[in-house]
């Protein structure tokens, strides 16, 4: 809390807030806004914004008088003409020209030497931002080429025909036509000047409404911060106050809570201490069991790589039986289907030649019981059919033979082929028992190692589990040092702040003093807010209509260049 005391040299200065100049030249300006909306509500006394409103009256109206009394001529030859709602007097301060209507920021450059209020708040000025200005003074004359101050047609000024080269007369036939063409330009004239005499008027009065609207909201502004201050230094007065009201019982409280705290420190710290002790004999252990279990480890997985390898072997060896018995069981079948081919050939050719003979002696019978007329050809055919019988019988005789020995030769392949399997299947129960061996002691390596793995990873996680509890311990112990050591730092600043309090008594007497001339600048600037709101709302009621005014002739200047543009592209098209 002995940061947040504030001294005299840190307080918001009564005089530092006082209206600046420039905030001063504002307030005034609206002030001056307010005396002339209200001037119809004031009663027929004699004030003195009247008499200076009245004295700026006559300065204008001789203004005008030596104006008029000037030769058109002159007029003529410097080519000035005097703008819609513009005396000339007041050329310099309310040009035609929208940007030269004046506002609260520029208004001093406006002020006269006699004056002490800006020239756009006098009655002249609000003649011509206001709704319903009076009428020109009597015997004021436009200047040849201008236009009058309630916004009337720019006459032109017909010159003598003495003054004129008779060159430059117009002929007497054609002096109808002159004149409407006059008419018509005054008339255009005219109506250019009233809308421009309505602009002007019009951005006045939307000037006149943000000039004094900026002038509430930085009043307002201003006294939001001033009682923000305030607010903050009553708060620390009390703080101040009830700290001198308590100091005995808070010095003897924070003094208990200080050692008490400083206690719990010492505690947390030696607590600390037996923690890390702990941990550390956790993590050796933890070190140890894991160098442990790797050896274990790697001796079962060496097992495990041999009887898998033997495995391997025997599998190998095993599979090498398997294709000697299939193949020897291949050729047994092979052997038997030859043996029923081959057969099956012999005997199709034993009963070719039987039926080769039969047919062969049928034909030499039936040339033997006929015999023909040609002895000659009987005798060739003859012999030739018992040549042809005598080679059949050896065929036959042949392949008679030959069945039995194809038989018996089938017959020993077959035996043959039956010895190779009965042969190769004599070493598959040994090896399907050898097999059976390796692979039940390579399922007995595999599941040691897998046990081994399992329980070395228990214990390690238990044990990891107990180094985390201690490091949690650990880290509620540093909180707790540190929750210590925060509420002692507190308890320490506390005494200091109470004991600063009670040795300067002084710094409190001076904010109280300073509050109570915060609150009394803070009545006065809470009126001048509630008065410029008050200003605020009559210049918008004031000047309303004008504003209205001009936002219509924008928006109808608007639709217009709209109407014009899309004319125009129509008919391009």
């Amino acid at each position: 809390m002995s940061e947040d005391i504030k001294t005299p040299d840190s307080q918001v200065d009564v005089d530092e807030m006082k209206k600046t100049d420039a905030e001063q030249d504002n307030l005034d300006q609206v002030e001056g806004i307010e005396a002339t909306a209200s001037d119809a509500a004031r009663p027929e006394g004699a004030v003195l914004e009247d008499d200076l409103a009245e004295a700026n009256d006559n300065h204008d109206d001789d203004e005008r008088t030596d104006n008029a009394s000037e030769p058109a001529g002159e007029e003529a030859d410097t080519d000035e003409q005097i703008a819609p709602g513009k005396e000339d007097g007041q050329q310099d301060s309310t040009p035609l020209d929208l940007d030269g209507v004046p506002v609260l920021d520029d208004v001093s450059a406006t002020v006269s030497d006699t004056e002490n209020i800006p020239r756009f708040l006098t009655r002249d000025q609000y003649e011509q931002v206001g709704d319903d200005p009076d009428p020109l003074p009597t015997g004021f004359e436009v200047i040849d080429g201008g236009i009058s101050a309630t916004g009337g047609a720019q006459t032109p000024t017909v010159p003598d025909e003495e003054s004129v080269p008779k060159e430059a007369l117009p002929a007497k036939p054609e002096d109808g036509a002159a004149q409407a063409v006059a008419k018509a330009g005054a008339a255009i004239a005219d109506a250019a000047a009233s809308v421009g005499s309505m602009l002007s008027q019009g951005m006045g009065a939307v000037r006149e409404v943000s000039a004094a609207r900026r002038a509430h909201s930085e009043a307002r502004d201003h006294l939001d911060e001033l009682s923000q201050v305030i607010e903050e230094n009553e708060d620390e007065l009390t703080h101040r106050r009830d700290v001198e009201a308590n100091y005995a019982q808070i010095v003897a409280e924070q003094t208990a809570r200080q050692a008490s705290c400083l206690e719990s420190v010492r505690a947390a710290v030696a607590a600390q201490q037996a923690i890390a002790k702990t941990i550390d004999d956790l993590k050796q252990s933890l070190s140890a069991m894991k160098d442990a279990d790797k050896a274990t480890e790697k001796r079962l997985k060496s097992a495990l790589d041999a009887a898998e390898s033997q495995e391997a072997s025997a599998r190998e060896g095993a599979n090498r039986l398997v294709r000697r018995v299939t193949d020897a069981q291949r050729g047994l079948e092979s052997a038997k289907a030859d043996r029923e081919t081959n057969l099956a050939a012999a005997r199709k050719a034993v009963e070719s030649a039987q039926a080769r003979l039969n047919a062969l002696r049928e034909e030499f019978a039936e040339i033997q019981r006929n015999p023909s007329a040609n002895s000659a050809a009987y005798s060739v055919r003859g012999t030739e059919l018992e040549n042809d019988i005598s080679d059949a019988a050896e065929q036959l005789r042949t392949a008679q033979e030959q069945l039995p020995r194809l038989t018996a030769e089938l017959d020993q392949s077959i035996a043959d082929a039956e010895a190779v399997v009965a042969e190769a299947n004599k070493p598959i129960e040994e090896a399907r028992s050898s097999f059976r061996d390796v692979s039940n002691a390579t399922a007995e390596a595999r599941d040691a190692l897998d046990a081994a793995r399992k329980d070395a990873e228990t214990r390690q996680k238990e044990l990891r589990s107990q180094i985390n509890e201690q490091e949690k311990a650990l880290k509620n112990q540093q909180k707790a040092q540190q929750e210590a050591q925060d509420d002692a730092d507190n308890a320490a600043e506390i005494l200091a702040d109470a004991n600063d309090i009670h040795a300067h008594p002084e710094i409190t007497q001076q904010l109280a003093a300073r509050i109570d001339s915060d609150k009394q600048y803070q009545a006065q600037q809470m009126q001048q807010v509630e008065s410029l709101a008050a200003t605020e709302k009559n210049v918008r009621e004031q000047t309303r209509t004008s504003r209205l005014k001009f936002v219509g002739i924008v928006a109808a200047i608007v639709v217009a260049v709209a109407l014009l543009i899309f004319c125009w592209t129509t008919f391009m098209k």
